[in-house]
């Protein structure tokens, strides 16, 4: 059976048929975008669980205050407009096999954000592991935008690193892992000895850190959801990357670079969240640039570009942001 795709006189066959390498082949044979293949690499871990209901409430009250005549420019990249945190905003995480990409995700906003609010004065690294077991119930087994913000405005998150680095409060326990088919120091994620859980909410910091929990602790102030391409950029624009989530089908499992589109006909697999620092144009195709949290092996050095104003997966649909109180911020 042929599905006929309003792109030209291209038609494409029914995608539910193709998996694995056959996807692979047809993807890079029709120059989609350039996909690879591992039987164990292109296993993932994900972690964002939708709750619209729960959002509406949160979100229906909001109203931007966007400056309409600032003109949105072609290209725009959050860490050449903010050089003071560009190695901030390019920090690449890695959610490791826990499935708290939603955590991860959010931490690295708002570590962005409070850079950007206070023009390089704070530049911090939130923690992920407060963020996901704070936050959630048990983060590896996901959560979403609000659960993280809401933590960040009620509570406040301390600092954190990597792991590895053992630096901040509350440094990543969880190690880096393959998540692609690039070749690296890192094992595969699957091949991980166990499980990681995040289920304990805890209120210290680690031994080595020079400050109590209490006196590291960082606040948001307001929560809101966008939808829409304009809206997304105007937000970047004026506060800094943003949180998106997204629905995963197939064809993203076997990313490796160019500009992601899905495949007509694929079935969606379950959400991811990734955080949006910019956007630009390659070639006459529009696309988003979107930061992972798979370590900076996957994708292209972590990041990958995302194919904009189509709304493919729901990218443009389900994107959250939060302001940063910089009334309250620690003693730097």
């Amino acid at each position: 059976m042929l599905r006929l795709v309003a792109l030209g006189l291209f038609v494409a066959p029914a995608f539910s048929a193709l998996t694995g390498q056959q996807l692979v082949d047809y993807i890079n044979t029709n120059g989609l975008f350039k996909a690879t293949y591992h039987a164990l690499g292109n296993i993932r871990h994900y972690g964002h669980i939708s709750d619209p209901q729960k959002q509406l409430t949160v979100y229906e009250h909001t109203k931007y205050d966007y400056d309409l005549t600032v003109k949105i420019p072609e290209q725009f990249d959050s860490a050449e407009n903010w050089p003071e945190c560009a190695d901030i905003i390019n920090n690449i995480r890695d959610q490791s096999n826990c499935g708290c990409c939603w955590a991860v995700v959010s931490a690295g906003i708002l570590s962005d954000r409070i850079c950007i609010a206070t023009k390089g004065k704070y530049k911090v690294s939130i923690s992920s592991i407060a963020t996901a077991s704070c936050a959630g119930k048990d983060g590896c087994c996901g959560g979403n935008a609000h659960l993280a913000y809401n933590e960040f405005i009620k509570n406040g998150l301390p600092t954190g690193s990597e792991e590895g680095l053992n630096q901040g409060c509350q440094p990543y326990p969880f190690k880096h892992c393959n998540h692609g088919v690039n070749v690296t120091k890192y094992p595969f994620c699957e091949e991980l000895p166990h499980i990681p859980e995040a289920d304990v909410c805890s209120h210290k910091c680690q031994a080595s850190y020079p400050k109590k929990y209490e006196d590291d602790l960082y606040f948001g102030k307001e929560q809101y959801k966008l939808q829409g391409e304009e809206t997304i950029q105007r937000e970047i624009l004026k506060n800094g990357p943003l949180y998106t989530s997204f629905q995963v089908f197939d064809s993203f499992e076997y990313y490796s670079a160019g500009i992601y589109r899905s495949v007509p006909g694929e079935q969606a697999q379950v959400h991811h969240a990734m955080r949006i620092v910019g956007w630009g144009v390659e070639n006459g195709t529009k696309y988003w640039k979107i930061a992972n949290v798979w370590n900076d092996k996957w994708g292209e050095k972590g990041f990958v570009r995302f194919i904009r104003g189509i709304d493919d997966c729901g990218v443009e649909s389900n994107c959250a942001a939060v302001t940063v109180d910089t009334d309250h911020l620690p003693k730097n």
